[in-house]
């Protein structure tokens, strides 16, 4: 009774206190609004509403309403201008507007203009004669305020550097002027982006940003029309002093790499030992965070997690969105004039004159950075450093290297929708079995749909292999008093049962010599002369060996594992650990036909391992991905946060409705970041408590139910002679393997081309006169010494180093080896479907 009674009074207590917070804010924000009325200078928090609303993506009209009863300033329904943001000084100096609002009665637009703040002095001297002295008195001091807002966005300057107040020209310019509210923003954005750049160097990442601008009715020349344009994003390096990246400095290192061996692409001894190490441990995360019967080993996951080397150092990054660019980058001149644009809007060129004396980190999806390279290898001899864009260092974008391998797993481990039960292996029948939405690998769904399904199945798949390892019939039992090392045993005989590739080689190699022998006994029981047959089938009848969908399995274990291991050492910023996986990776996407990223990775290999000096890998590794938040394992991939800040340009591009124009995108686009801030700060102070992200649905019930069709269909359990027949698709492939076997080719070719590249830059341009070399050689490169691998066989041509031939190339092999990267235009975010209302928290990409 008396729990009862105080929980009561506890609620009545805070029910209280709300409703006194309410009533302060009501009075707080009755008595801005009189005090608006007043003066401009007190229009503060009206005109943050509307920003507010504006961001949100509010409507127009309910914009409109809430500005006719003086709740937020008025945003103006049409302009005779084309830029519906700026207001010309000779409409300003009438007593009323057009459509009868007194000079008080400032919309956002007009926010800031000065004109209009000496001007009211006037308008209420020529209503009130007497007050003519006072009226002066109060005009002088509107204009030494300059307005709340127009003060808040200057205060910077007046304290900043004599060199600081130099570089935004522009942003200066505009504000004398005085340009509204949302213009003024947006030259401010762009003024601490420059700042930004003169003090420490930059990360650039661009990616393509397709809006539709809609019309009501279609007439002649006038129709709904698909733009296709660029936005990017600047971020300071991290620990990137510029006295250790020198351009001259990598143009040397360069020269001097060495040819990319499969050694540098296989895992060492050592690698192999802690990569192994970083599965296991994937496995651990996977059942620990997969139920609450667990939860008590939680804190004990991080203090054994290996592989922690070249972890990033946790810090918060700052970002800073640069104007949208009306240029359409899917071909290889618009990435050109993409970077052109984005140096010229940072004004390198006149405020760094040696910009191209430093190396420029550069992020973007595969498919840019490939045809960047073209124009790289077509200008390297025949332009200088800065037209040959030679110092730039391109960054992989891991968020399409997820898409990428999300799409080999899918296709991969698929199978045939039609088998049903009778292939209980496959993704597409563990799809049907959650009763999720049907699939076509010709028309995939949207990204998080198909990685979570594979996330879903690969914990299942975990769980049910810890109840064969341990021999109990539920975990609860299990759980009992188990201790969490061991949970490692356990673990650890889960992978050595169901995710080394030795039980499969070895299953599949009894079952294929059982299938040769009873085709080498057909064909020798068959008489020469013997009248045509139909083709024998193999398969017709049981084997005594081979299991093959334990093998399907246990291969979709292994793959999604090493997904998983992917996923969770980006958010965590463990560059070893990326770097290890990317090995793996570029063998996986090979064997799933994934050849531009496969070929991309050989790119990034290379360059980790021989090409660039030193300090330059150091300042990569800890640069190739932001956190945002500046919070633990909130790392995302630098070409995601671009696709994130494409996001929120279309929700806030969303309020403009029928006034769609690249030169308005191009207005509003440098200040995501800061309405970003706006409406999480809004949401946090006066919103309601609904938290910044969205709970995510239990999944008890699908883990159950995959683990049930596991149990009753003995999919981990070998049974000999177990085949899949009369459906497609029935052996998967064992992708890192079929990578491995496909490998010297396509290596060897990239060899051939980067020594071409090498004579190419050796060569002087005549348009500039030759550079002096560098004062002494890069102090230390980075290399990876050739170690005997252990565990892989490795095809004939282990070596392509030495059987590389010695021939130059000619310039139509070099003309077809970039035809087949421009012609293959794979680009894995085309293969998913479109969210249609996709996620603006970053955290849940």
């Amino acid at each position: 009774m008396r729990a009862n009674k105080a929980a009561q009074g506890s609620r009545e207590k805070a029910r209280a206190f709300k409703r006194e917070t309410r009533k302060e804010n009501r009075i707080g924000f009755a008595m801005t609004t009189l005090l608006g009325e007043r003066s401009q200078n007190n229009s503060l928090a009206r005109h943050l509403v509307g920003l507010y609303m504006y961001v949100s993506g509010a409507s127009r009209q309910l914009i409109s309403i809430m500005s006719n009863i003086g709740t937020i300033a008025e945003i103006e329904e049409e302009s005779d201008e084309d830029d519906l943001d700026w207001k010309p000084a000779s409409d300003q100096n009438d007593n009323n507007n057009d459509d009868g609002r007194s000079e008080s009665e400032t919309t956002i637009d007009e926010l800031g203009d000065t004109e209009a703040a000496q001007n009211q002095g006037k308008a209420a001297s020529s209503r009130d004669e007497g007050d003519q002295t006072a009226t002066r008195k109060h005009r002088e001091e509107s204009q030494a305020l300059r307005g709340a807002i127009e003060d808040t966005i200057e205060r910077p300057l007046a304290f900043a550097s004599e060199r600081e107040v130099e570089a935004p020209a522009r942003a200066s310019g505009l504000l004398s002027r005085g340009a509204g509210l949302l213009r003024r923003i947006s030259e401010s954005c762009r003024h601490s982006t420059r700042v930004c750049r003169e003090s420490t160097l930059l990360g650039h990442v661009y990616d393509n940003i397709n809006m539709v601008f809609k019309v009501a009715e279609q007439i002649l020349g006038r129709k709904d029309t698909q733009e296709n344009g660029t936005c990017a994003t600047v971020f300071p390096l991290d620990n990137a002093a510029p006295d250790d990246l020198k351009t001259a400095d990598l143009l040397a290192a360069f020269d001097s790499a060495g040819p990319l061996s499969v050694g540098d692409i296989c895992h060492t001894p050592h690698e192999a030992e802690n990569f192994r190490h970083s599965l296991e441990h994937a496995l651990l995360r996977t059942i620990v965070n997969s139920s609450d019967l667990f939860a008590r080993f939680r804190p004990d996951l991080d203090a054994c997690l290996p592989g922690a080397d070249d972890q990033m150092r946790l810090q918060k990054t700052d970002t800073y969105p640069l104007p949208a660019m009306n240029i359409d980058k899917s071909n290889t001149t618009g990435n050109a004039e993409v970077l052109d644009t984005m140096f010229a809007e940072l004004e390198y060129a006149r405020r760094r004159p040696m910009f191209a004396g430093y190396p420029a980190l550069t992020f973007g999806d595969q498919l840019s950075i490939a045809r960047m390279r073209t124009i790289i290898g077509n200008r390297a001899g025949h332009e200088d450093i800065g037209r040959s864009y030679a110092n730039i260092v391109f960054g992989p974008g891991f968020f399409h290297h997820q898409m990428a391998i999300t799409h080999g797993i899918i296709e991969t481990h698929f199978g045939d929708p039609t088998a049903g039960h009778r292939n209980p292996a496959s993704l597409s029948f563990f799809n049907t079995v959650l009763d999720c939405k049907p699939i076509v690998t010709s028309s995939l769904p949207p990204y998080r749909v198909c990685r979570d399904l594979i996330f879903t199945v690969l914990t299942a798949s975990t769980l049910h292999c810890l109840e064969l390892v341990s021999g109990v019939d539920s975990l609860d039992k299990y759980t009992t008093d188990l201790s969490f090392s061991n949970l490692q045993k356990d673990v650890t005989k889960i992978y050595d049962r169901y995710v080394g590739p030795n039980a499969v080689a070895e299953l599949r190699l009894v079952w294929r010599d059982e299938l040769a022998e009873r085709m080498c006994h057909y064909v020798s029981s068959t008489p020469p002369n013997a009248a045509p047959t139909p083709p024998v089938d193999p398969l017709a009848l049981p084997l005594k060996s081979g299991d093959m969908v334990f093998e399907n399995v246990s291969l979709f274990l292994r793959d999604a594992l090493v997904f998983h291991e992917f996923t969770d050492a980006i958010k965590g910023g463990y560059s070893g650990r990326i770097i290890c996986t990317l090995k793996i990776l570029t063998l996986m996407y090979r064997g799933s036909g994934r050849l531009k990223y496969a070929h991309e990775c050989l790119h990034l290999i290379h360059n980790l391992t021989r090409v660039w000096p030193a300090p330059l890998r150091a300042v990569m590794i800890n640069n190739w991905l932001v956190n945002p938040t500046g919070k633990p394992n909130a790392w995302v991939p630098v070409d995601l946060l671009q696709e994130h800040m494409n996001f929120w340009v279309k929700v806030i591009y969303k309020a403009q409705g029928s006034n769609a124009s690249w030169e308005w995108l191009q207005t509003i686009s440098p200040c995501i970041s800061v309405f970003r801030q706006l409406a999480l700060q809004m949401n946090d102070t006066l919103g309601a408590r609904l938290g910044n992200k969205h709970q995510s649905p239990s999944l008890h019930k699908d883990i159950d139910s995959l683990t049930n069709l596991m149990r009753n269909n003995s999919i981990f359990r070998v049974e000999p002679g177990h085949v899949l027949h009369d459906m497609t698709n029935t052996e998967v492939p064992n992708i890192v393997a079929a990578g491995l076997k496909q490998l010297p080719g396509p290596l060897l070719e990239y060899n051939k081309m980067f020594k071409q590249w090498q004579r190419r830059r050796r060569e002087t341009p005549l348009t500039t006169p030759p550079a002096s070399p560098p004062s002494s050689r890069p102090s230390s490169l980075t290399t990876v010494n050739s170690l005997e691998l252990s565990g892989v066989v490795l095809p004939d041509a282990h070596n392509c180093a030495q059987s590389m031939p010695h021939t130059l190339w000619t310039h139509r092999d070099e003309e077809d080896y970039w035809q087949h990267f421009d012609t293959d235009e794979y680009e894995p975010r085309a293969a998913f479907a479109e969210e249609e209302d996709p996620s603006l928290d970053i955290d849940d990409w």
